[in-house]
């Protein structure tokens, strides 16, 4: 089943729903994890709903983040504001890319520009530019299969998973076998339907999958969407190797048979990266991943 209102998936695991983007609460009252927290602007309503699910900001000892884009880190430094002992987890390569200026602050420029479109009422002015930078930092670098202990018996343990980005992870929460990831696995459209979102490299996002595939999965906690349960996690990694490679043999089979660019691009925008949802986060990122996917298939033909 497909799980998308906010609310405990079990007694230690909760998911929390801001328009269509999901963030996961990893632990208990007392002591918990936070995965992507999102935009500013979604900030001051995530904090609410964890108030309100009884996980205060102060008892935040994790922020575990998938990728480094702007919908899914640039509410760390209002966070880190709150509770300076939250500890960000992150890779090498993330730690990296967050030490270069012109990084952080097109992640900046990108928040604000969603914010405006999330139509959220911030209750504070943004950060000014150089504390958001201060605070935007990966604590803790953690390597693949490194275990975290957010408290005794409940675990994360790092999977690297390139393929949106080159420095993906995604995180198996344990004892559950939930597996957090990004939208390198796919968008759930439905059963039969999963739209790719290896926005950097297609191929390896399918490595990445197949890595997955192997561990024993009980929940795959999408970015936006909601939670996938049962049978469908294993129907939504078969329809995804299937539409990616029908994707890019059908588009090139279509070049040959002497269609225009512009149809064929139309069509895969309309088959795979159209969707009714109002969300503009939502919208942004499959536009997104609709333009690298198209990149890729032009590199592919040539």
């Amino acid at each position: 089943m497909l799980i998308r209102s906010s609310g405990p998936i079990d007694e230690t695991f909760h998911l929390l729903t801001l328009g269509h983007t999901c963030h996961y609460l990893f632990g208990t009252p007392q002591q918990f994890a936070l995965f992507d927290p999102g935009l500013s602007s979604h900030c001051p309503m995530l904090l609410k709903r964890m108030e309100s699910s009884a996980f205060p900001i102060k008892a935040l000892e994790y922020i575990f983040i998938t990728h480094l884009h702007a919908d899914r880190i640039a509410g760390i430094p209002l966070l880190k504001r709150q509770n300076r002992k939250a500890v960000v987890v992150g890779n090498a390569a993330m730690q990296a890319k967050l030490s270069q200026d012109s990084f952080v602050r097109e992640i900046y420029e990108t928040d604000f520009a969603l914010s405006k479109d999330f139509q959220v009422k911030v209750s504070e002015p943004a950060l000014p530019y150089d504390e958001f930078k201060s605070l935007l930092k990966i604590d803790k670098v953690t390597t693949d299969s490194e275990i975290v202990n957010v408290q005794p018996n409940l675990q994360v343990r790092i999977v690297t998973a390139p393929g949106h980005t080159d420095h993906s992870l995604a995180y198996q929460i344990l004892p559950q076998n939930f597996m957090i990831v990004d939208e390198g696995f796919g968008y759930y459209r439905g059963k039969d339907l999963a739209a790719p979102g290896g926005d950097w490299n297609q191929e390896e996002a399918l490595k990445s999958i197949q890595k997955v595939s192997k561990i024993e999965v009980a929940a795959l906690c999408f970015p936006e969407g909601g939670v996938l349960t049962g049978q469908l996690i294993r129907k939504h990694f078969q329809a995804l190797a299937q539409n990616t490679s029908d994707l890019f043999s059908e588009c090139l089979a279509a070049h040959q048979a002497s269609i225009s660019d512009e149809e064929i691009r139309a069509s895969v925008l309309e088959s795979f990266y159209t969707s009714e949802q109002a969300d503009p986060v939502l919208q942004a990122n499959m536009q997104a991943s609709f333009e690298a996917m198209w990149k890729q298939i032009l590199a592919k033909r040539s």
